[in-house]
């Protein structure tokens, strides 16, 4: 494991389980849209997509430009509306996004038969946390990191 400093990116789709009982909808299409959309977003701000957990994924950012990433990710809750649309969902349900910036462990885990890359630590944890409300959530932990 290492230790590096990075911005924490959560995001879940408020009321997926609604959306989910819905049997008109191709969920499998829509959420591959949704990793689409949000990895699109990710990868050009030199992100990197660590998992998805159902609904939800998990990304880090490098620590520079934390303002730039929350532009583009407040932008990508606007779009995340016009992908409700496209698939015919009650755009009563937002984009949910929690940031924290601190450092984190990086290392591979998991059984021999699928090893893969995790995060861990208490930014990770204060980074979940934050993404409860609609649009972006930054942890208060680390809403000086995000001004300096």
């Amino acid at each position: 494991m290492k230790t590096e400093l990075k911005i924490v990116c959560f995001t879940d789709i408020s009321g997926f389980h609604e959306i989910s009982k819905n049997t008109d909808i191709e969920i499998h299409k829509f959420l591959n849209a949704y990793y689409q959309q949000v990895g699109d977003v990710a990868i050009s701000l030199s992100g990197e997509i660590i998992k998805y957990i159902g609904d939800s994924m998990l990304i880090i950012f490098p620590p520079s430009h934390p303002n730039t990433i929350v532009d583009k990710l407040t932008h990508l809750c606007h779009e995340f509306i016009v992908l409700l649309n496209k698939f015919g969902i009650n755009n009563h349900h937002h984009l949910m996004v929690g940031l924290a910036m601190g450092e984190i462990k990086i290392g591979s885990i998991g059984h021999p038969s699928k090893i893969q890359k995790d995060v861990f630590g208490l930014t990770v944890n204060h980074a979940a946390m934050a993404c409860k409300l609609p649009g972006i959530s930054i942890s208060p932990k680390s809403v000086v990191k995000f001004h300096d």
